[in-house]
């Protein structure tokens, strides 16, 4: 790999890929809801993982902007659309979505309004994507950080629909991650925020629970439960995962050997974040059924392994051709 590569972002996407893939084959396998310690595992890797991933995009959504600026930026997340389409195809085709009684055009309307929600499997594509360019845009007007503030705080109250509210929590970390891009927080930050940081994300984990997994709350302006109970869980979500993203970056930080250039594979995965989340999830829908009546242990470690090595052969597979890069890794 190239010396001038970040290697701690390197090292994090890692991680938020290999966490997705833990968590699902977690999740898929059943044995969350057999085994307390697999339990455990499931909430601290759904505390955090997707708001890391949601965090360096916008971190590496302004250095985009900063060094090409923002139309290039706008471009760069403009090719996200042809993996969203590409990954929906066969789900929606296999799926019961497509009803041949119901004709082409109609079809045609259910396969668009099935992209737009990424196809329920990579709902984080379409998700990054709108909240990259409400940052896009509103980067080009004055005063655009308290635009960014104004707009991540007041997202909490957006119209709470399934698909908006995992928008707007997403956006809320996708804005952070801008932000400490945008300030040089990161460099900014010392062994004292880190060691604050992960005590109280270790605090919090004693009051997290299942119900709270949820990306989105009831709370909003219109149509929903706008009760304190509700916007505290919302407002507890962001804390719990701001405070563990940050946690890591540290451990990280410390932990990695600034002498060595990244890890081949690291580099790969890390490289294709996105990819490797796409591939592994379709892994679990196609591949889960065929264990059914299968030791749930057993199961695990299947989707683990098979995951695993498809995602890796995969990315590098695409990896080689520009077109297939396009395609299904998404740059």
């Amino acid at each position: 790999m190239t010396t001038n590569r970040d290697k701690c972002l390197d090292y994090l996407k890692f991680i938020a890929a290999v966490l997705v893939i833990v968590g699902h084959s977690i999740q898929y396998s059943g044995v969350l809801n057999t085994n307390k310690g697999f339990g455990f595992i499931y909430l601290v890797i759904y505390s955090f993982h997707m708001p890391l991933f949601a965090m360096i995009s916008g971190f590496l959504l302004y250095k985009s902007i900063e060094r090409r600026g923002a139309i290039h930026a706008l471009k760069g997340k403009c090719i996200l659309l042809v993996p969203i389409v590409i990954y929906s195809i066969p789900v929606f085709f296999t799926k019961g979505v497509f009803v041949s009684s119901e004709g082409l055009l109609l079809n045609i309307r259910h396969f668009l309004g099935f992209v737009l929600i990424g196809n329920g499997l990579i709902w984080f594509l379409p998700v990054i994507f709108i909240c990259s360019l409400i940052l896009i845009l509103i980067s080009r007007v004055k005063y655009c950080d308290i635009l960014i503030l104004v707009s991540a705080v007041s997202s909490i109250v957006w119209i709470s629909n399934y698909f908006i509210s995992l928008l707007a929590f997403i956006y809320v970390f996708c804005s952070i991650g801008f932000i400490f891009a945008k300030y040089g927080l990161r460099e900014k930050a010392n062994r004292f925020v880190f060691a604050g940081c992960s005590v109280i994300y270790i605090a919090l984990l004693f009051f997290y629970k299942r119900e709270y997994l949820i990306y989105n709350g009831e709370w909003g302006i219109i149509g929903a439960d706008m009760s304190i109970n509700i916007l505290g869980i919302d407002v507890f979500r962001v804390v719990i995962g701001l405070t563990g993203c940050i946690a890591l970056y540290g451990l990280v930080k410390m932990a990695k050997d600034g002498n060595r250039d990244t890890k081949p594979l690291i580099g790969l995965i890390s490289k294709n974040t996105l990819g490797t989340y796409c591939i592994s999830n379709l892994v679990f829908e196609y591949v889960t059924p065929y264990f059914i009546d299968v030791n749930v242990y057993i199961v695990f470690v299947c989707l683990l392994f098979i995951a695993c090595i498809i995602s890796v052969l995969a990315c590098a597979l695409f990896d080689k051709n520009r077109y297939l890069r396009l395609a299904f890794l998404g740059h």
